[in-house]
């Protein structure tokens, strides 16, 4: 992940994570620190002195010595891992793998890779050996301690294996499956799914299997691999985002700063008294020159609560968690209070939980007769945005969690609220709509929003006529058409770019983001499609 080129990219994952947020970064000896993150190697380490959730760390093979802030690292083990620096100490990123001392047969290994100068090159190789190696059929620590977890990989390798599949692929695979358990323990009810996905992901097959293929190997469907693909990448981007740059860098989302202000705003000219328009413009006018006076008095429980939550959105750790119970304790039924507790949840089932508990705070809110009444106008009303905020979140995590059918209706109950669709859903509906072979209602929503221009309209038109018509001119001048207003997102799907781990924060009308963005959400429909992808190669 750190060391090892991208499955999905010519670049490591960590690689992809700085390039998006190294120019974020102000602070000259921040960014000195994240420059250094990207030369880290991993090492194994001889822990010792533990004390106060500080450890000494002694690389066996330089001998260096590291202060470490690793509560779990106890004496007398070996810790596997990457070391990152910090201010005056190190963390390792990702939970290290632990080895008790005795098992002398790990650092055997790792003097002998070294030995051969292929420790840091083939390091998920080394870590695949240190995983599997069977000594007198000792387990240890780093074993898969779940028994469904275990047959995930066995299963996976079984395939691998038939396949002729390389070792360092398979290495790769218990690396990755590894610390993907580790991160989620992921409740798993058939090992195919997941067996597929870790296949899809490290495959050294050439040409390399679609998820379709893979589905059909394996008895699951391609959309499931498709989720499961973005759970992993999800986590691993998770963990790097929780990297705190010694608290230096803080979480914010600047749409509800956004939203605040025109909140406040709202709020301000309910308590003025113009005579006239221009008084109105020029009040504004001297506002939004003078932003810093843009600050209101709220005077309900509700809107104290929510500048909490506010104040909650543009921070993070315990700060923000304070400030989530403060607004709980001053308004029981505030969605946006369970959206932020869902944000920081890993465990989809917990985000599920709080987004269900969101949904009933949003109507207690609002009450029935404002639903029936301002039905169509939702969102524009700044007092519904909670409420739309959680029902979006709901819907894809409903997505991820397989319920295709319930995050369709989720989507379109949120298009009947608010049809301008200012927060975007209809693009995850219409690709819901493909996936479940609902063409009727995909062409009905493409009529609804008759002059939307995104690639996500024009591509997946192109794959609504085919799946209906087949391979006709009118198939081929929608892909032509396509193709023309974003042609990056050919380079995605014919295979010759990989898609990025990390998606994109901006996306512009026809740019590689957006191709990104279209690809990264879609390609699974494309998987597989032989003569719709050998057309759109000759384009």
């Amino acid at each position: 992940m750190h060391g090892t080129p991208s499955v999905q990219g010519g670049n490591t994952i960590f690689e992809a994570f700085s390039t998006k947020q190294k120019s974020k970064i102000k602070l000259p000896r921040v960014r000195d620190l994240f420059d250094q993150w990207r030369h880290t190697k991993p090492g194994i380490y001889k822990i010792s002195e533990a004390k106060d959730d500080y450890v000494q760390a002694v690389d066996l093979i330089s001998n260096e010595s590291f202060t470490v802030y690793e509560p779990e690292l106890t004496d007398n083990m070996y810790a596997i891992g990457f070391l990152f620096p910090y201010t005056n100490y190190y963390k390792f990123f990702v939970s290290p793998l632990m080895f008790p001392e005795d098992l002398h047969y790990i650092s055997d290994l790792a003097v002998d890779y070294h030995r051969n100068n292929q420790f840091v090159h083939d390091f998920p190789a080394f870590l695949g050996e240190a995983l599997l190696v069977d000594e007198s059929e000792e387990r240890t620590d780093a074993s898969f301690d779940n028994p469904v977890h275990l047959a995930v990989f066995q299963l996976y390798e079984q395939h691998m294996r038939t396949k002729s599949a390389s070792d360092e692929a398979i290495n790769f695979g218990a690396f990755l499956w590894y610390q993907y358990c580790e991160l989620k323990d992921p409740l798993i009810r058939k090992a195919g799914p997941y067996a597929a996905t870790l296949d899809y992901l490290t495959q050294d097959l050439e040409p390399p299997m679609t998820q379709k293929e893979l589905a059909e190997e394996y008895d699951t469907s391609a959309s499931t691999i498709s989720q499961n693909v973005r759970k992993i990448d999800e986590a691993i981007g998770e963990e790097l985002s929780e990297m705190d740059l010694d608290n230096e860098q803080q979480s914010a989302d600047p749409r509800m700063g956004m939203e605040q202000m025109m909140n406040n705003i709202q709020q301000m000219l309910s308590e003025q008294e113009f005579e006239t328009e221009e008084e109105v413009n020029a009040f504004l006018n001297h506002l939004l020159q003078n932003q810093d006076e843009i600050v209101a008095q709220s005077h309900t429980d509700r809107d104290k609560a929510q500048d909490k939550l506010y104040e909650a959105a543009q921070t993070s750790g315990e700060k923000r968690q304070k400030l989530i119970e403060e607004a709980f304790k001053l308004y029981p039924n505030s969605p946006d209070a369970y959206f932020l507790m869902a944000e920081d949840q890993t465990s989809l089932v917990k985000q599920y939980e709080l987004l269900l508990k969101g949904i009933e705070a949003g109507k207690k809110d609002l009450g029935p007769e404002f639903f029936e009444e301002n039905k169509g106008h939702f969102w524009s009303m700044i007092e519904t945005r909670p409420y739309m905020r959680v029902k979006a979140a709901l819907a894809k995590v409903i997505d991820l969690l397989g319920d295709t059918e319930r995050a369709i209706q989720e989507f379109e109950e949120m298009l009947e609220l608010n049809p301008n669709d200012n927060q975007g859903v209809r693009y995850d509906l219409l690709t819901l709509y493909i996936e479940g072979e609902r063409f009727d209602a995909a062409k009905q929503l493409l009529k609804q929003y008759e002059s939307e221009t995104s690639a996500a309209f024009l591509f997946n038109k192109v794959l609504i006529s085919y799946f209906t018509k087949g391979m006709t001119n009118t198939t081929r001048s929608l892909l032509k058409e396509a193709n023309t207003f974003n042609p990056h997102v050919k380079e995605y799907l014919i295979g010759r770019k990989k898609i990025p781990l990390v998606p994109p924060d901006k996306i512009g009308s026809g740019d590689k983001n957006e191709a990104i963005a279209y690809a990264d959400e879609n390609s699974y429909l494309w998987d597989g499609e032989k003569e719709l992808i050998n057309e759109l190669k000759k384009l």
